[in-house]
């Protein structure tokens, strides 16, 4: 969805970024915290979505508004998979799936991520603000 709007706004694929940013973050390191990507990046943006969504609202952009309620649910969705399945590794490893453990986790995998963001060289963040810029204004921002 999110594709087909920036390409209703004029953005070929060609000017999207493609960052690898959370496979580079976990590369090596132990499956539970792998999966626990899934949990961390798509719990941590759920709140995101319902800002979004209202502001779309406002802006009575109900395409943007519906697409964004749609990947609300999306989102929520593979937070449940992501709870369940590291539920299973836990238990595979006779650990307890608490609330403490799961937050335990997503805390780990946004140490990872931001190590990895952290080597951004200054060209690279430069280069993504362009590429921003660049989106934003395309789509009338």
């Amino acid at each position: 969805m999110g594709y087909r709007r920036l390409k209703a706004w004029g953005v070929s694929g060609h000017e999207l970024p493609y960052g690898t940013y959370i496979y580079d973050s976990c590369r090596g390191q132990d499956p539970l915290y792998r999966l626990g990507m899934l949990f961390h990046f798509e719990s941590k943006n759920i709140g995101k979505k319902l800002d979004r969504i209202k502001r779309f609202s406002r802006m009575n952009d109900r395409v943007s508004q519906h697409d964004m309620d749609f990947d609300w649910a999306d989102e929520s969705i593979h937070t449940s998979y992501g709870t369940k399945w590291l539920g299973k590794v836990l238990e595979a490893r006779n650990e307890e799936a608490t609330t403490d453990r799961l937050f335990e986790i997503k805390r780990e995998c946004e140490r990872l991520v931001e190590r990895t963001v952290r080597t951004a060289t200054a060209e690279e963040i430069e280069e993504i603000k362009q590429i921003a810029t660049h989106i934003i204004a395309k789509a009338g921002g």
